[in-house]
C-alpha cells in the first residue's frame, strides 16, 4: 500500500488540483452569461456636479407597475451597484409585465437625487428569458446618469 501511494501520489495530487480548477471555473460564471438572465442590466453614474458632495452612494431598484403615480412600497429587486457602477436586477413572472427602474445617489450630506426610467412591457420567452413584449428581443442595457435636477425623498 505504501509503495502504491508513493508511486501514484503525484497522480492523486493532479486529480485533486484538476477537480479544484474545474470547480472554480464552473462556479465563476462569466458576467455576460449571468447578466443575460436578468430583466434589466446597466450602469449607474453620477453627474460631475455631484463630485464635490462625496462620498456618494448609489442604489438601484426595480419596481413592478408603471412609472407614473405613487411608487410601490417594496421593490421587486434592489441592490447597491458594483464598484464600476454596473448592476443587474431580476423579476419573477408573477411580478407582472410592466416595470420601472429607480436609480438613486445619496450624498455625504444625506441628500438624495433620483432618476426613474420606465421600461417597455416585458414578457418571458419560451427559453424563460425576459424580452421586450413588442420585439421579442432582450432589453438593451440601461445607462443612468443621476444629477441634481431631481431630488427625491426615498
Amino acid at each position: 500500500m505504501v509503495r502504491f501511494l508513493s508511486s501514484f501520489g503525484w497522480l492523486v495530487v493532479v486529480v485533486i488540483l484538476g477537480a479544484f480548477v474545474w470547480f472554480a471555473i464552473e462556479i465563476s460564471q462569466p458576467v455576460e452569461r449571468t447578466l443575460q438572465e436578468d430583466l434589466v442590466v446597466g450602469t449607474i453614474r453620477h453627474a460631475a456636479e455631484l463630485d464635490s458632495q462625496g462620498p456618494l452612494l448609489g442604489y438601484v431598484a426595480l419596481f413592478a407597475g408603471p412609472a407614473t403615480g405613487r411608487r410601490p412600497e417594496y421593490p421587486v429587486d434592489d441592490k447597491l451597484p458594483e464598484q464600476d457602477g454596473s448592476f443587474a436586477l431580476d423579476a419573477d413572472v408573477l411580478d407582472g409585465k410592466r416595470f420601472f427602474l429607480l436609480a438613486r445617489i445619496e450624498t455625504a450630506q444625506e441628500r438624495l437625487f433620483c432618476e426613474t426610467i420606465a421600461l417597455p412591457e416585458m414578457r418571458v420567452d419560451d427559453d424563460g428569458q425576459w424580452v421586450v413584449a413588442a420585439t421579442g428581443e432582450p432589453l438593451p442595457p440601461k445607462h443612468v446618469v443621476v444629477d441634481t435636477s431631481t431630488p427625491c425623498s426615498y
